[in-house]
């Protein structure tokens, strides 16, 4: 065990914090409207100080950082955290910006198996489609995955329906049609997801989705904002194709 006696911001304890994850493409930032647009949603259900939150100042210091060190291709994390002193109550809750990055190699790649996991449920509350420090689901799930030898899992929502895979939203692709979750199914409101929506000349029904629909589709493809597209090779014992889902990873930049 290391121990870390480096200070760390009170809002750490709780959890109390919203992050995005955005990809850096040749020095560009991937979608920043898109992550700007939810984290500013995130800070305003979580009441952050709207007075000191001001998204130009935010994006100033993301392109600042990308300078700074001379960021080619990678990912970059951006963690906004309440500030001030307290324990549930805070005082002087001035947001505080943290950035951190990582160079990264980005190429396709797929999801050989996908297993489900079930033994905690994501809550359907608006909180869930956002980015926070409440992740205990998801770590959870990604322990059950490499103990089963799955590349990622389905995770369900309090309903039992599907909400999400590990660090992705999910879609289905069937009869030239596309259907992934919508907002009410407890899975955050992903950035690649939208992207997905927005460039794709198929019909996109966002909605609830069933693990027998899961097992009824013809192809299954995970979306995230670093990862862009990453096809499922097999679920439930079933072998699947992956070509749309590779068209749409050479699609999107």
């Amino acid at each position: 065990m290391d121990i870390n006696r480096n200070q760390i911001n009170r809002s750490f304890f709780y959890g109390d914090l919203l992050f995005e994850t955005i990809r850096i493409r040749q020095g560009m930032p991937m979608f920043l409207h898109l992550h700007a647009a939810r984290l500013n949603r995130g800070a305003k259900l979580l009441q952050f100080n709207q007075e000191e939150l001001r998204e130009q100042e935010i994006q100033a210091a993301i392109q600042a950082y990308i300078q700074t060190h001379a960021l080619d291709d990678a990912r970059l994390r951006l963690t906004l955290y309440r500030g001030g002193e307290g324990t549930y109550r805070f005082t002087h809750a001035v947001p505080q910006l943290h950035i951190h990055s990582e160079p990264l190699q980005f190429e396709f790649s797929t999801c050989k198996t996908l297993g489900v996991y079930t033994d905690m449920k994501r809550m359907i509350h608006p909180i869930s489609t956002i980015k926070t420090g409440q992740a205990l689901t998801q770590v959870m799930a990604g322990i059950a995955a490499k103990q089963n030898g799955w590349d990622d899992c389905v995770v369900l929502n309090e309903n039992g329906n599907v909400s999400c895979a590990i660090q992705s939203n999910i879609f289905l692709f069937k009869n030239g049609k596309l259907k992934t979750t919508d907002a009410l199914q407890g899975g955050v409101c992903g950035i690649m997801q939208q992207v997905v929506s927005d460039c794709c000349d198929l019909p996109v029904e966002f909605g609830t989705i069933t693990l027998n629909e899961m097992n009824d589709s013809e192809e299954i493809f995970l979306t995230n904002a670093i990862r862009k597209v990453s096809p499922v090779l097999a679920f439930n014992g079933r072998t699947l194709p992956s070509d749309f889902a590779r068209f749409l990873y050479e699609l999107i930049p």
